[in-house]
């Protein structure tokens, strides 16, 4: 049986809508407001996780454009003065391919909801604010993304 990309689209967009909704809610920087600490602990918490996948997904789709999240995350967070700790955990990295090209679409999906934020954040802290690992892909990764789904 062949999936179509838009049926595809849909059936991820369902199996994911109750974990995107909680994280969300536990991101909004709308509702909970913007401060320097909670931004630092934002990047610090998805430089935890966003480590250890980009270097496993290194290993099994080779390296991206060069453009590596793990910088980013560490340039903005070097530019708010947050400490830089040894990160240690429990995350799950992809064992097989699939799970490598699952991993894969959505850290570029995320890129999405980056470019959401980065306004939010600089419109509460200034615009001199670090939000380059926000605006990773920018416009093009949108374009593409929506050019292949649609």
């Amino acid at each position: 049986m062949q999936v179509e990309p838009s049926d595809l689209l849909s059936l991820l967009r369902r199996g994911t809508r109750d974990a995107h909704s909680r994280l969300d809610a536990r991101i909004d920087f709308g509702r909970h407001g913007v401060t320097l600490q909670r931004y630092a602990a934002f990047l610090d918490g998805m430089l935890t996780v966003v480590a250890p996948l980009e270097a496993r997904l290194a290993r099994w789709l080779g390296r991206s454009d060069g453009t590596s999240r793990t910088q980013r995350l560490e340039e903005d967070l070097r530019s708010l003065g947050a400490p830089q700790a040894p990160r240690s955990a429990d995350v799950r990295v992809p064992a097989t391919l699939a799970e490598a090209y699952g991993c894969s679409y959505v850290l570029e999906g995320s890129t999405l909801g980056g470019m959401a934020l980065a306004p939010v954040v600089e419109r509460s802290l200034g615009d001199d604010v670090p939000t380059t690992w926000l605006r990773l892909r920018g416009v093009t990764i949108a374009a593409s993304v929506a050019g292949r789904l649609t």
